[in-house]
């Protein structure tokens, strides 16, 4: 399965893909090495706030959510991360179902952990600030960053 061919594969023949994300990307929402995301094949528009799977030109796969839609132009970001990626909609192989938390299956982004995802989304000026007046202090101080995002 490391094949990015081979997921696309997979995905259109079983329907669900079972993921563990790496790295920590989409925190708080999707804990890389601790959650695993069921990513289906895509049956329906997607939509903003839609968290995808697609594949690099590189060939890795990444998870992150849609910030914007232009027509075949989807604008993704991780939840955690500041800067934004474009993606063509074919390089698209998947959208989130579900989730699994500590073992416990949730939705995706609806009811109030969909409220959750659009504040986070709506603070994001603010986290962005926040993040970059860290790592000023960070470099003043002269002490070593401690992990992505």
């Amino acid at each position: 399965m490391n094949s990015p061919g081979n997921k696309r594969e997979y995905i259109e023949k079983n329907g669900v893909y079972l993921s563990a994300p790496q790295g920590d990307s989409m925190k708080p929402f999707i804990r890389g090495d601790r959650d695993v995301v069921a990513m289906k094949r895509i049956e329906r528009p997607l939509k903003k706030y839609d968290v995808i799977l697609y594949e690099k030109e590189d060939g890795r796969s990444v998870i992150h959510r849609i910030l914007k839609i232009e027509g075949d132009l989807l604008f993704v970001r991780g939840d955690n991360t500041f800067y934004r990626e474009n993606v063509k909609r074919e390089d698209v192989l998947a959208v989130m179902d579900y989730v699994l938390l500590n073992g416990r299956k949730k939705a995706r982004d609806t009811g109030l952990r969909g409220a959750a995802v659009r504040l986070w989304r709506v603070i994001y000026p603010l986290r962005r600030l926040l993040h970059g007046a860290k790592r000023r202090i960070s470099r003043f101080t002269g002490e070593k960053k401690s992990g992505r995002g």
